[in-house]
């Protein structure tokens, strides 16, 4: 085989080589995230006020629906409002949370502001002992 010859034949191989990987890659790039959405959202406003111990269920929606429908949900405030996997949120204490509603790819996220205040009292005692804390502000 002569040094033209092989030249050729490497030449060649590299051609097919690089043309197989790009025609692969163009493939891959163009389903990047296979069964990925295309944007997330959370039903309802945008700020949300609670009283410490009540609870709130979050509706969050994936588009497209042939789109993975995984949701991960998040508190960046557990001490103020925790979350489940399904979406429930509970007041803990007071303050402020932002719960986030994540795509199972990562790429997509949806926020809700949690205003948590105290509770107020429920029972004949709990009135008692809170006008009794607190009556002095009113005379």
């Amino acid at each position: 085989m002569t040094k033209r010859m092989f030249a050729m034949l490497l030449a060649l191989m590299l051609t097919l080589g690089i043309t197989m990987a790009v025609g692969t890659s163009a493939a891959a790039l163009a389903q990047p995230y296979a069964g990925c959405c295309g944007g997330i959202s959370i039903a309802g406003a945008a700020t949300r006020s609670m009283a410490a111990g009540d609870t709130l269920n979050l509706r969050a929606t994936v588009a497209p629906a042939d789109a993975d429908q995984t949701i991960n949900w998040s508190s960046n405030n557990r001490n103020v409002a925790t979350v489940n996997a399904n979406g429930r949120v509970t007041a803990v204490g007071t303050g402020t949370a932002t719960i986030t509603a994540r795509s199972a790819c990562g790429t997509h996220r949806a926020t809700v502001r949690v205003e948590v205040s105290r509770a107020m009292p429920t029972t004949l005692m709990g009135w008692m002992l809170f006008i009794f804390a607190f009556g002095w502000i009113w005379m």
